[in-house]
């Protein structure tokens, strides 16, 4: 009957030390602190407000800026870029891309006028800066 017993206790002992561990472990949702989550969250709202408020060209010369700006250019140098590359707007060759541009091309005609060249890339370079 001792050896029973010693089992017994030895098998507590493991099973034991077992749920400490586990709750020293942290859940995933316990990684991120609560500023994080709400900087999340923030982003998923707004971005797609962001993007609604560019063409598809846009999106594409926003992206290159971007990469621009990971090169470390200056201010200057992205807004050259931009305007070197603005050609990009009007051209794709996907026809789900074709339909956006020929809808906002609609509403831009109907809200603004002809849009100006130096106001689109200024526009650009402020979003992805």
């Amino acid at each position: 009957g001792d050896n029973k017993t010693k089992m017994s206790k030895s098998f507590k002992e493991k099973s034991g030390g077992q749920d400490q561990e586990r709750k020293l472990k942290k859940r995933r949702g316990e990684f991120y602190s609560i500023q994080t989550s709400l900087i999340v969250a923030a982003l998923k709202k707004m971005l797609p407000i962001g993007l609604n408020m560019c063409t598809p060209g846009d999106q594409e010369l926003i992206s290159l800026a971007k990469t621009r700006y990971l090169m470390k250019d200056t201010d200057e140098e992205v807004k050259d870029h931009i305007r070197q590359n603005l050609h990009l707007r009007e051209k794709s060759e996907d026809p789900a891309v074709r339909w956006q541009l020929n809808l906002y091309k609609d509403i831009v005609m109907r809200t603004e006028g002809p849009p100006d060249p130096e106001r689109v890339v200024d526009r650009i370079q402020r979003i992805s800066a």
